[in-house]
């Protein structure tokens, strides 16, 4: 790929190939050779090359000879978590729940894979993430750690670290990635890429490892997600592949930055801070508000529903060992040895809880149609120690030790109540400093999400990230 085509959005590409100014072969090609040059990153770490050529020659046959009937992502290159199954890749031990089969080539293609295939996508390969994608950073035992864009001392975030690490660095034109608690809105901050993470349900995760046993079975907090260098290539792909909903932008714009339940680095604040005010001299109404909901509350509330989620249930107990109902300052250790083995009752209880924040999320859209917070406190991470569990690893912020899980924070407040979000990458012009806000939108409502990304974006005028050596 030449740089202008790196340059170039989904929808931009897809016309080129559609015109035939461009082949599905030279991007292919493209993608597969910067892989192959660049894989200190380590971040596409399975591959099919022959079955990408293949379909990339069918492709280009199909748009030089009936381009009617070919798919609205035809001919562009795709690459899909690890965590997805995708026809012919295998699943390790350390993906899957204990007495899952495993070490088995996957005989089809997750949910969301089949529909990318089906609109003409061409899948590459499989990006790296964490056992069972359950860490802020990504390291696997089989393929080893993904490294930052910008270079080995930076992570590229987790679980979807090799995802956009991925897009970031040119090596396809979007990923197919996961989020429960931010796992692909984190390594898109991180990162400087676009990734949305739609209603809950509204992609279906059956085929995700691990995920729901049948295409009916209720989410929990997991969701498909999409990662992407450019704000309008979410929209080109929600389009391809969500359930469609129409209407923009209509109503105003608020914005949340702080809360006690959440430290936040002064780089961060001020990139924010300073973005939000670009964003006001260029027109646009924000509305500083309240949060509806109790930021410290509902990442409690996030906790036990994951680690609930993880554990079954068992009608004898009350909570692991008799140990006291946590409250918001328990830490995440705490928590979840609490919810090991939690009674039918208390899960009743955790979805009650869990329906009466979504009523007040609903209630907060009635009168704005997006609402902008933090993705995380911190503008970039370390890579961790994989030898300290993720549940006591401590990182600190503003001089004081946090919790490292506590990071998603800000994102378990789409995760609880099942809201579309999206992360939006932003630079301070002076400093140089990169964060990203969090965009969120009522149920239903991405379309209207998308075009507030995407005119902010252009308000802020973010370039794409650079494709080696920066985020």
């Amino acid at each position: 790929m030449s740089v202008a085509l790196e340059d170039a959005t989904l929808a931009v590409l897809a016309s080129r190939l559609r015109s035939g100014h461009l082949r599905s072969a030279e991007l292919v090609e493209g993608c597969l050779a910067r892989i192959e040059s660049e894989r200190d990153l380590n971040a596409v770490v399975e591959r099919d090359a022959g079955g990408a050529r293949r379909a990339a020659r069918e492709a280009d046959r199909l748009l030089r000879t009936d381009a009617a009937a070919a798919g609205p992502l035809c001919g562009l290159p795709v690459t899909v978590k690890r965590t997805f199954e995708v026809l012919g890749y295998p699943h390790l031990e350390q993906d899957v729940a204990p007495g899952t089969e495993f070490g088995r080539p996957a005989t089809r293609d997750a949910a969301v894979v089949a529909a990318a295939r089906t609109a003409g996508a061409i899948v590459v390969g499989r990006t790296n993430a964490p056992p069972r994608a359950a860490d802020i950073d990504t390291w696997h035992p089989a393929f080893g750690r993904t490294t930052h864009p910008a270079g080995p001392g930076l992570s590229p975030g987790g679980s979807s670290g090799g995802s956009a690490a991925a897009v970031a660095a040119g090596h396809t034109t979007f990923d197919i990635a996961s989020d429960d608690a931010g796992s692909a809105r984190i390594p898109a901050q991180l990162c400087g890429v676009y990734a949305l993470r739609p209603t809950l349900g509204a992609i279906s995760a059956f085929g995700h490892v691990p995920g729901p046993l049948t295409d009916a079975e209720a989410p929990g907090t997991l969701c498909v997600s999409l990662i992407t260098r450019h704000a309008a290539d979410l929209g080109f792909l929600w389009r391809a592949l969500g359930p469609g909903a129409a209407g923009g932008a209509s109503g105003p714009v608020a914005v949340v930055l702080t809360d006690r339940g959440a430290p936040m680095s002064p780089a961060v604040g001020e990139t924010l801070r300073a973005a939000v005010a670009r964003l006001r001299s260029a027109g646009h109404r924000i509305d500083d508000v309240d949060l509806p909901v109790d930021l410290a509350e509902n990442w409690l509330l996030c906790q036990q529903l994951l680690y609930t989620d993880e554990n079954p249930a068992d009608d004898d107990l009350e909570g692991a060992h008799g140990l006291p109902e946590p409250t918001s300052d328990a830490t995440p250790i705490e928590i979840a040895w609490w919810c090991a083995g939690l009674s039918p009752r208390r899960r009743h209880g955790l979805r009650c809880a869990r329906a009466a924040l979504r009523a007040r999320w609903q209630q907060f859209f009635a009168g704005y149609t997006a609402l902008l917070t933090p993705v995380m406190g911190l503008a970039a991470l370390a890579p961790r120690n994989r030898r300290v569990p993720l549940l006591v690893d401590d990182v600190v912020i503003d001089g004081a030790d946090v919790p490292t899980f506590s990071l998603s924070v800000w994102c378990a407040l789409a995760s609880v109540a099942g809201l579309p979000a999206a992360t939006m990458p932003v630079r301070d012009p002076v400093t140089g400093t990169a964060a990203a806000f969090q965009v969120l939108a009522g149920h239903g409502r991405e379309a209207a999400l998308l075009d507030v990304v995407e005119r902010l974006s252009a308000a802020l005028a973010d370039p794409a990230p650079s494709r080696r050596g920066g985020s």
